[in-house]
């Protein structure tokens, strides 16, 4: 895993943040965040996402245009574990402040190596978790390079309206033979 602090440009995020925490950017609402069998276990199981790119394909005309600065630096890493190959995924989460910090339950995106680029869009008291029971805290800009195979958690806010961020999941130069 690697934490990259002012991952993109200042202005590339600004822009990039502009549009994503804008009142304009359209937000699909899903009542569970994991896995059905956790809805109402473990809090309130909601959130707000907008998937960006799924299915070999940009699902918005604007995907690319939102995407590009993000893709531009994942494709120019010389580190062949972390340069990006090929796109599986890219969504936006949108986390809302509920009055209690959530731990959403611990999964992993795909069952197989693959890489994440979990970029955070605002700072809050949010973070993300590991399985070895790493926390890093949600920092606008930062960036969580990671295998989306291994178990992680997410968590809501209550220092912030809602904490949101851009997941971009990956085939790296590779072929996902990381150094874990």
């Amino acid at each position: 895993m690697q934490v990259i602090d002012n991952f993109l440009d200042e202005k590339d995020f600004d822009e990039l943040s502009t549009k994503v925490m804008g009142r304009y950017f359209p937000w699909f609402y899903y009542d569970s965040i994991v896995k059905e069998d956790d809805r109402g276990k473990i809090g309130h199981q909601f959130f707000n996402m907008h998937m960006l790119y799924d299915n070999d394909r940009p699902t918005f005309n604007t995907s690319f245009e939102l995407m590009d600065p993000v893709l531009k630096k994942l494709m120019n890493f010389e580190d062949p574990n972390i340069c990006l190959k090929a796109l599986i995924r890219v969504k936006v989460n949108s986390y809302p402040n509920q009055g209690t910090l959530i731990e959403h339950g611990m999964h992993n995106d795909f069952p197989f190596p693959s890489r994440a680029c979990l970029i955070s869009m605002n700072t809050c008291n949010g973070y993300t978790k590991f399985e070895d029971g790493t926390k890093v805290d949600s920092v606008a800009n930062r960036a969580i390079l990671f295998d989306p195979s291994i178990e992680h958690t997410g968590t809501s806010t209550t220092n912030a309206q809602r904490r949101v961020n851009i997941n971009f999941n990956y085939f790296n130069s590779l072929g996902n033979i990381s150094n874990k």
